[in-house]
C-alpha cells in the first residue's frame, strides 16, 4: 500500500497495520512534494511520480491524504491509475464525510474513502475466478500426497493444529479466512511483539533471522 501526501497519516497507518499482521497490508511509504517533511516512513518521491511508481512496483493499493485544495490532484492521479489493477482511497475532510455516499472505513481513527474498484470488468473477473478455482483443485488433487506428508510432519514435530487459519483483508475490504500449513509454535501471531523493532531510521521491522516464534 502507498500512501500519497501527509507522510504522519503514512505513519498512523504504518502503526496499526503494524498492530493487525493478519490484513497481511504492508505501508511500503509515501510520496510528497515536501522533502523536508520529518517521517519514520521513507519517502519515495514526488505525488507527480504515482502512476509510474504504481506500476513499477505492482502496488495493489492507494490512499490518498491530501487536504481539499489539491482534491484537483486527486482527480488527475486517479485518472491516471485508472488503467491499473489498483484499488484507490482517500482520507477525507469533514465536510467529505458528512456528505459522502460511499461507505466510509475506519483504520485506527483514520476514516477512509473508496475512490473506485480494480480494473477487472465483469467478464475478466468471471474468466479469472473459473481459472482459479479450476487450477486450485486441480493442484490439490496432484499434491494431496505431499500435503498429507506435511501434515503428519507437523503434528509430530509440536502440538497444536495442523493448519494455521488468519482473517486477511482482500479486495474492497472484503475478509476472508486464509489457510496454511502451520510453520510456527501454536498462537505465534499473538506474540508479535516478541519480535518487533525498529530499524536505525525508525521504520518497523516485524521480520528477523532468529525468530523464536519459529518451529526449528
Amino acid at each position: 500500500m502507498l500512501v500519497i501526501g501527509d507522510p504522519k497519516a503514512a505513519e498512523r497507518l504504518a502503526d496499526e497495520f503494524m498492530r493487525r499482521p493478519w490484513t497481511g497490508i504492508t505501508i511500503v511509504g509515501y510520496l510528497s512534494d515536501n522533502y523536508d517533511a520529518p517521517a519514520a516512513i521513507e519517502r519515495l518521491g514526488a505525488i507527480g511520480q504515482a502512476p509510474e511508481f504504481v506500476f513499477t512496483h505492482r502496488i495493489d493499493e492507494v490512499i490518498f491524504a491530501l487536504p481539499p485544495g489539491q482534491y484537483d490532484r486527486i482527480a488527475e492521479i486517479s485518472l491516471q491509475l485508472s488503467q491499473q489493477p489498483v484499488m484507490v482511497h482517500m482520507i477525507p475532510s469533514v465536510l467529505d464525510l458528512t456528505f459522502a455516499r460511499t461507505p466510509v472505513e475506519s483504520v485506527g481513527g483514520i476514516p477512509l474513502i473508496s475512490l473506485r474498484e480494480s480494473a477487472f470488468s465483469t467478464p475478466q473477473r468471471l474468466l479469472k475466478r473459473i481459472f482459479d478455482v479450476g487450477a486450485s483443485l486441480t493442484l490439490l488433487l496432484i499434491l494431496s500426497p505431499l500435503f498429507t506428508l506435511i501434515a503428519l510432519l507437523i503434528r509430530l514435530e509440536s502440538p497444536g493444529s495442523i493448519f494455521f487459519l488468519q482473517e486477511r483483508i482482500g479486495e474492497q475490504g472484503r475478509r476472508f479466512k486464509m489457510i496454511k500449513f502451520r510453520s510456527m509454535y501454536q498462537n505465534a501471531d499473538r506474540r508479535w511483539k516478541e519480535i518487533a523493532q525498529r530499524n536505525e531510521t525508525g521504520k518497523l521491522i516485524h521480520k528477523r533471522s532468529d525468530d523464536p516464534r519459529e518451529r526449528g
